[in-house]
């Protein structure tokens, strides 16, 4: 290629995740370039349009060499319209072309500036409706950073307007600069930059689960309802037919238990409102380090799935961190797996086979190799809310299913979710954070595979989960209902008196750290649990109230009185005390009295057979 060749050099960039261009290897040496795209946000009915101003400033670095027309190229799914363009002299036409892949802008400069030194501005404007998503409570959105621009200088920035009071809660790679309505990020070096506006988002959620019993016999089994989280919270709406018996296992799974008569089938219909939070729950992460002792013991071992070899690569990832960029790197998502019926092939497998990994795989290897490493770590399955199926994949069933696996951080005493799958498809950092669009329905932390989230229990081709985000926050309705055996009137000194209390959760809501008080006068009061730290709605928790009188404490009347979080749940009547001494009188003179019924008895008796 000539000099004179070069006086016209057609520079492509790419604002695509999937068009890279390779400048020619002289454009370096010939130019610099710095690129500036702002963002501003306007009201469009339910929608949010982005006005996006770009500035392209070209710099010359030979005297005879300069750029005389230059490319962008947008991804096809960008709602792009309104284009105008101008240089340094004022207007240009820009000329549009569009294909199933791509949108393609070309720009002419009508003179440019030709000269060591001399700098060439393009302006491109235009209005994009679907960057910015308005969901639920929240605004997201993804933007796709300029490829294989070296070193050249660039800018985003996200003007928010006036008529909002949203904060950026999340954002990916982090920002450069907050500065009161605007946001800079300068030069970012993540092929994506993410941002979520809103600290929570809302979904309303109804789950289907099909029961069947094939047996001669009645069994019993049971289901994993959304659990509670650091991250989530649930608002319960119904939950039909009532279960037997609710209860929360080990892994802080929220089960319901149901019979099923011989050759029963049995349909469970869930409804409720889910709340995900960028922050999570102080009260959720007491408790999660209260449950880490127990849990422990089995986070580090290696069940079915989450076995691996380690190899001397598999040694050196001694961080979550380095495992989770391991994960990420080694492993490429295979979307065409999405189409048949998919078999979990496990760490070990995928590891010989690292083109053939859906999102269960990705998590079985970062678990197998946290737990060899001593990181406790566990997976999670729900559901992924996702517009963009390329970049956010959701592969475990036709109920759009996800999986994603969290580390225990030893040092912050925190559960950390992290997802190496979306990382892979779509640039995005889930390391750092996750996002608002994770709602959690099984942990699998004892067993890799129990139990089975919804959308596991479902008739052949039949939808059974449904979640909409909402921008509507549910209220809290909090119902205790208390039971409990008879309480004594009278009690006998140095005896024992255990009451049952049966504490139901009606409310709608998880209750957390119920405190339980008694108080007495002239009684003495045990209780064989004085906290309940998480009881789901519709569960029972059933404690022992054990009462009994206090030394010397003779002719003498007591209340007694339980109370929940400093509520009065119990208030009896006046319970008198029986001196020991008079018990043992009244045994005597019962004795005393029977005996003589009895001799009057056989002594009429006897009379009679005279």
């Amino acid at each position: 290629m000539t000099l004179k060749d070069c006086k016209k050099i057609i520079f492509f960039l790419s604002l695509s995740l999937f068009f890279i261009f390779t400048p020619p290897i002289f454009a370096n040496e010939a130019f610099k370039s710095a690129y500036e795209f702002n963002y501003s946000l306007q009201k469009n009915g339910q929608n949010i349009r982005s006005r996006v101003a770009t500035t392209i400033t070209l710099t010359n670095l030979k005297s005879d060499i300069y750029v005389k027309k230059l490319s962008l190229i947008f991804p096809a799914t960008f709602a792009i319209k309104n284009i105008n363009a101008r240089d340094n002299l004022g207007p240009i036409t820009p000329q549009v072309e569009k294909d199933q892949k791509a949108i393609t802008i070309k720009m002419t400069f009508s003179k440019p500036n030709i000269g060591r030194g001399t700098k060439n501005k393009l302006y491109l404007q235009f209005d994009q409706d679907n960057l910015f998503k308005q969901v639920g409570n929240i605004w997201e959105v993804i933007i796709p950073t300029l490829q294989n621009r070296d070193q050249s200088p660039y800018k985003v920035v996200v003007n928010l307007p006036v008529w909002t009071n949203k904060k950026i809660s999340i954002a990916k790679p982090k920002p450069s600069l907050i500065k009161e309505r605007q946001i800079i990020w300068n030069n970012p070096r993540k092929r994506t930059i993410y941002a979520v506006f809103g600290d929570k988002q809302f979904y309303q959620t109804r789950l289907l689960y099909n029961l069947n019993n094939p047996q001669v016999i009645p069994v019993y089994t049971y289901i994993a309802l959304p659990p509670e989280t650091a991250y989530q919270k649930i608002y319960l709406n119904s939950l039909k037919p009532k279960p037997a018996e609710i209860k929360i296992d080990e892994d802080g799974n929220y089960l319901a238990k149901y019979f099923l008569n011989p050759k029963e089938t049995k349909e469970i219909e869930y409804q409720g409102t889910i709340e995900i939070f960028s922050k999570p729950q102080p009260s959720m992460v007491a408790f999660n380090r209260q449950q880490i002792k127990k849990e422990k013991q089995y986070l580090l071992t290696a069940p079915q799935y989450w076995r691996i070899e380690p190899t001397e690569k598999i040694k050196k990832l001694t961080t979550p961190k380095k495992i989770y960029r391991f994960v990420t790197d080694f492993l490429s998502y295979n979307h065409s797996r999405l189409r048949s019926i998919n078999k979990r092939l496990g760490a070990e497998n995928i590891l010989h086979h690292p083109h053939q990994a859906v999102c269960i795989e990705f998590s079985d290897l970062f678990i197998a190799i946290a737990r060899e490493q001593g990181i406790p770590a566990r997976e999670l399955e729900g559901y992924g809310y996702a517009t963009n199926s390329q970049l956010r994949p959701l592969s475990l069933s036709s109920d759009s299913l996800h999986s994603w696996p969290e580390y225990y951080d030893q040092k912050n005493q925190i559960w950390i979710p992290t997802d190496p799958t979306w990382e892979n498809t779509s640039g995005i950092d889930y390391f750092s954070s996750l996002d608002l669009n994770h709602i959690v329905f099984a942990i699998h932390g004892k067993k890799a595979d129990y139990p089975y989230p919804a959308g596991m229990y479902k008739k052949t081709n039949f939808r059974s989960v449904y979640v909409q985000a909402t921008s509507y926050k549910p209220k809290e309705n909090i119902k205790l209902t208390i039971n409990h055996s008879k309480i004594p009137t009278q009690i006998l000194t140095k005896k024992n008196y255990p009451i049952k209390i049966i504490i139901l959760n009606q409310s709608n809501i998880f209750l957390r750290n119920l405190s339980l008080v008694v108080k007495t006068n002239h009684l003495a009061a045990n209780l064989s649990q004085k906290k309940i730290t998480l009881l789901a709605p519709l569960e029972k928790r059933t404690i022992t109230l054990n009462l009994e009188t206090k030394k010397n404490d003779h002719h003498r009347q007591g209340k007694l009185v339980l109370l929940v979080n400093n509520k009065r749940i119990i208030d009896s009547q006046t319970i008198s005390i029986v001196p020991y001494y008079q018990q043992i009188a009244l045994i005597i003179s019962l004795v005393l009295a029977g005996g003589i019924i009895i001799f009057f008895l056989v002594k009429r008796y006897g009379r009679s057979r005279h």
